[in-house]
């Protein structure tokens, strides 16, 4: 924090109540959905369990309310003589954010769920023919046809001979899910994963929108 901040906000503790628990849940929520686009969505139990989690490693929650009651961010520290910080959600000019190394582990759980939300950057058609490797779940695993354009996408095991034949050019994909999941949330670009694969279907991978801002901070 700076020291603005120390000066300026008031550190008040979340209570169990219904609304201190809805309110940081709010607060959290409007303030994930200014820089993220895939993170935990928060809400009164929620807030119940992120306050438990930390209670049982003796740290408390706090809101950081100005001179008129605004909610400013929330807080936790850590009980130790660094006052290192648990978790901070504050509008920036409160704090200075240092670069953090996330731990949390990520995978698709369904594919038939998670590819639809994808589009294409600009307008167009782009077909894609999925071969899915996944030990763990097998309803993800097999030929899947994928197509985009601006709008959104739609996938469909096989294939019909509509999306086969509107296809104007149909590249086959080959991935097991851990690959396929770090270049659709942005974490490896996809001619990193794939060497092999030609440059005009790199160009054609390049079109789709993947996820962009990630916020996974889960206490565990």
């Amino acid at each position: 924090m700076v020291s603005d901040a120390r000066e300026k906000l008031e550190q008040i503790p979340v209570s169990e109540s219904r609304e201190d628990c809805e309110a940081a849940g709010a607060y959290m929520e409007q303030w994930l959905s200014k820089r993220s686009q895939v993170y935990t969505c928060r809400d009164e139990a929620y807030v119940r369990r992120m306050k438990k989690e930390l209670e049982s490693e003796k740290r408390e929650l706090y809101f950081l309310r100005d001179s008129s009651g605004e909610i400013q961010g929330l807080q936790a520290f850590a009980e130790d003589q660094e006052k290192k910080h648990v978790l901070l959600y504050a509008e920036e000019k409160w704090h200075v954010r240092e670069e953090e190394n996330q731990g949390i582990m990520g995978r698709i759980t369904s594919v038939r769920e998670f590819l639809p939300v994808f589009s294409l950057k600009e307008s167009g058609v782009l077909t894609l023919r999925l071969e899915i490797e996944d030990k763990l779940i097998p309803e993800n695993e097999g030929s899947f046809l994928w197509s985009l354009d601006e709008n959104g996408s739609s996938l469909s095991m096989g294939g019909g001979q509509e999306e086969l034949q509107a296809a104007q050019r149909l590249w086959t994909l080959k991935a097991d899910i851990g690959d396929l999941t770090a270049w659709l949330f942005g974490c490896e670009e996809a001619e990193t994963l794939w060497s092999d694969m030609p440059e005009e279907m790199r160009t054609d991978l390049d079109k789709i929108q993947k996820i962009q801002g990630i916020w996974l901070d889960e206490i565990v």
